[in-house]
């Protein structure tokens, strides 16, 4: 037997929550295209839930009153919390020795798998599914409502939360045969005019529409858009490489979204994102469930494992504790195509 694959099983790094944990959290990370735009302030949390307070200052209006008689009296901001559980995701893999013995590693001709390179594959392959399913949860608070896995339960619905209303989905009539003019032009100011007053006084620096593939093709298709489409898919072409991807139109940038499988704008639908406002989207990671882990900041992933009744493998398990927040969801905005 080659040196080091039975070396592997005694090393302390195989069983060591640490060492696991450092490995997972240096895998890629491959979150989707809301992970790389890094819309969410992240931060790690020694609690299993989070409160959120918010403190909203109050503007009124200050009525006439003759010159040295008292004033009108003023009104305190109004404060409030809200505590909010975060949710655990954990996967749970098996690795049996003799899924290992007689392997060849992957590329190499002459060398056997070990453990170890069996383990960290198992590994990826775990962080992959976290970040794939951090990926959907944020795709949720982008849109107010975070959904477990089956897409039908919810684990946080930001608009109860808060106590705040959906915005009415505003039609964009792409398919009109007969367009007024400058139509989607006013479709875009009224979107943005509806960011900025729900938003208050807190600046934004843009709008990101991500759009299903029906209302991204009848967009880009659109007699009023079609000719600044084009000029701007070329020039971005020369640019980069990477024309019909997003189109700036309005002050907005639309975006076709890619998604994959139940992570996915739905087809004939826009959602409109502000953009550069501190702390309206966040992401909190609370600690494992490990008793190493009590009471510390919570990372975005952990790993353990331990081997089998009579040495015969391991049990590897990968879990995050993650939980996506739209602290203001009245901002959040949505489109239809017709």
């Amino acid at each position: 037997m080659p040196e080091g694959i039975m070396n592997d099983i005694f090393t302390p790094d195989m069983f060591s929550t640490v060492a696991l944990t450092a490995a997972i959290n240096q895998q890629p990370f491959l979150p989707g295209r809301i992970g790389e735009m890094k819309l969410f302030q992240e931060a790690g949390v020694p609690t299993t839930s989070v409160v959120v307070e918010k403190n909203q200052g109050v503007i009124s209006l200050v009525a006439a009153s003759p010159r040295g008689a008292p004033g009108q009296t003023g009104k305190d901001d109004k404060r409030s919390g809200h505590s909010i559980i975060i949710p655990h995701l954990k996967q749970s893999e098996s690795l049996y020795a003799d899924s290992v013995q007689g392997v060849r590693a992957f590329g190499q001709a002459n060398q056997l798998k070990t453990v170890e390179m069996a383990r960290d594959q198992k590994l990826e392959r775990m962080a992959r599914n976290l970040d794939f399913t951090l990926e959907y949860h944020r795709l949720g608070a982008i849109q107010g409502i975070v959904l477990d896995s089956d897409g039908a339960t919810t684990l946080l619905n930001c608009f109860t939360a808060f106590g705040e209303a959906e915005a009415a989905e505003v039609d964009f009539d792409l398919d009109n045969a007969s367009p007024a003019k400058g139509i989607v032009r006013k479709k875009c100011d009224a979107i943005t005019r509806a960011v900025a007053t729900a938003l208050g006084g807190a600046p934004f620096t843009g709008i990101w529409a991500p759009c299903g593939d029906t209302f991204w093709d009848e967009l880009i298709a659109h007699s009023e858009t079609r000719e600044t489409y084009l000029n701007q898919a070329q020039a971005q072409e020369l640019r980069t490489g990477t024309a019909y991807q997003t189109f700036n139109y309005g002050g907005i940038l639309f975006e076709n979204y890619r998604g994959y499988g139940s992570v996915a704008i739905g087809a004939t639908k826009c959602r409109f994102v502000p953009l550069g406002v501190p702390d309206l989207f966040i992401t909190r990671f609370g600690p494992a469930d490990y008793m190493s882990t009590v009471n510390t900041i919570g990372l975005p992933r952990y790993a353990q494992a331990e081997p089998m009744k009579m040495d015969r493998g391991l049990e590897l398990e990968a879990q995050t504790n993650p939980i996506s927040i739209c602290t203001r969801p009245s901002v959040l905005q949505r489109a239809k195509n017709t």
